[in-house]
């Protein structure tokens, strides 16, 4: 299996605040995305850069994994820039709402690139479900704007008809190394 080298710049702590929801408007079926283009542009306007060096750090599991005749799971990602954890702690407690988001869209990112760098590109990328596991106060209900933040991130890359999928969203009492949010995803793999 491909090792995953995949890592963020340090800007990508300094995230705009939350980005905005769809317009509202549906693809038509046929309509084609530019990916790299949407990719380009979204990192752009976040202020981002396309993560060079996240590295698969063993354990045992696959980071993805293959199965049925195109479909393929990947691993949860935790929001890490350059291998290390800059957001931690609880939603609502230790860290606010709009945190929150940009710790989820560090999870996007991540997972992107780890797309990227396993396939050579997004074009057979087809967004099946997301779940995100939240790390939320006791008082914190409004997971939901946490999750929101890395849907319409995959959306902003993929486009709707790629990109929006099913999710899940799930209050945990905690995750690894104290991160407040985990992202993994089912993809279908277009021929």
């Amino acid at each position: 299996m491909k090792k995953t080298t995949i890592g963020l710049v340090l800007l990508f702590c300094f995230l705009v605040p939350f980005m905005a929801f769809g317009t509202g408007k549906k693809e038509s079926s046929s309509a084609k995305v530019d990916t790299k283009a949407n990719l380009e542009a979204t990192l752009k306007k976040h202020g981002l850069t396309l993560p060079p060096g996240y590295t698969y750090s063993g354990g045992a599991y696959y980071p993805i994994k293959e199965f049925g005749n195109n479909l393929a799971y990947f691993s949860g990602m935790l929001p890490t820039v350059d291998g290390k954890t800059f957001w931690t702690g609880r939603i609502g407690k230790e860290l606010t709402i709009e945190e929150g988001q940009k710790a989820a869209r560090a999870c996007a990112l991540n997972i992107i690139a780890d797309m990227i760098d396993y396939y050579g590109s997004l074009d057979k990328i087809n967004l099946i479900k997301t779940t995100v596991y939240v790390v939320p106060s006791e008082d914190f209900y409004e997971m939901s704007q946490i999750s929101n933040a890395a849907s319409q991130f995959f959306i902003d890359i993929l486009g709707e008809e790629r990109g929006k999928g099913t999710r899940s969203t799930v209050g945990v009492y905690s995750l690894v190394k104290n991160n407040p949010v985990e992202v993994e995803v089912l993809v279908e793999l277009k021929k």
